[in-house]
């Protein structure tokens, strides 16, 4: 089977999935958010595992654009499908025996109407519409990462290229110097993990059906190995946020200290 039909095969059994939960409504009552959480068990699974199927399409893709997309689905897939089933048990809750008669977001369709990376920055004022001619001209003359680029030329921060950045992909912006590192979360992911894919846990929630990992991350593309093994260690669902590198990388040794010797 190859990676498209691996990606069909998982978008199919998931968006099955979907509809039963949305139609078969909640456990037989009486029943408690537990009970209702466990129900959703098996789609977190067939969510994982679509995850890992956009990851591989991505890899094997040939248009750069596809890959990107790919990728961003693959990273907003966990926080979509979390908000999704903390929805619907609501609904269930709020009306007692009544099944949603639609989805409150429709998971098969990733929005398209964000702001570009570009419009982003301009928009948050972070970069002056010269500003960015200028740095595209420099990205003519030397190929690279445009935010980089941009932070190399004085134009904007890594702060704001970060912000901007997630924006452009539907994801949150924290800001590490404003936040501490849980304990429980830092205890799940190994510092050399960290280190090795700029990434750092800052929220774990072991009360949920599955347990849910926030990690922050510098450049959602390059961490997607690490989130995997992150996934797989901890075992828990991923939610990825955006944060600058050196954030990142000054709250890893804040959390673990400093890298051996």
């Amino acid at each position: 089977m190859t990676p498209e039909q691996h990606l069909a095969d998982v978008q199919r059994r998931f968006d099955e999935f979907v509809d039963f939960v949305i139609t078969s409504g909640p456990p037989t009552p009486p029943w408690t958010f537990g009970d209702a959480r466990a129900l959703f068990a098996p789609g977190f699974d067939i969510a994982a595992e679509l995850v890992d199927a956009l990851v591989s399409s991505a890899k094997v893709a040939v248009d750069e654009a596809a890959a990107t997309d790919f990728k961003r689905q693959a990273a907003a897939l966990p926080a979509q499908f979390g908000f999704f089933a903390e929805t619907i048990i609501a609904h269930w809750k709020r009306n007692p025996g009544k099944a949603p008669q639609r989805p409150p977001i429709d998971l098969g369709k990733f929005p398209t109407e964000r702001p570009t990376f570009e419009a982003s920055l301009i928009d948050r004022s972070s970069i002056t519409p010269e500003q960015l001619r200028q740095a595209r001209e420099v990205q003519k003359q030397a190929p690279g990462d445009l935010g980089r680029i941009i932070q190399d030329l004085g134009f904007a921060s890594e702060r704001e290229i970060a912000s901007a950045r997630a924006a452009s992909l539907g994801l949150q912006y924290i800001d590490l110097t404003r936040l501490i590192v849980a304990p429980d979360a830092a205890a799940r992911v190994p510092a050399y993990i960290c280190r090795q894919y700029t990434i750092v846990p800052i929220r774990f929630d072991g009360k949920s059906t599955p347990n849910k990992l926030t990690i922050a991350v510098a450049d959602i593309q390059t961490s997607m190995g690490g989130i995997d093994e992150v996934r797989l260690l901890s075992r828990s669902q991923i939610t990825p946020v955006l944060a600058a590198a050196g954030d990142i990388c000054a709250a890893i040794e804040r959390t673990y200290g400093p890298p051996p010797q």
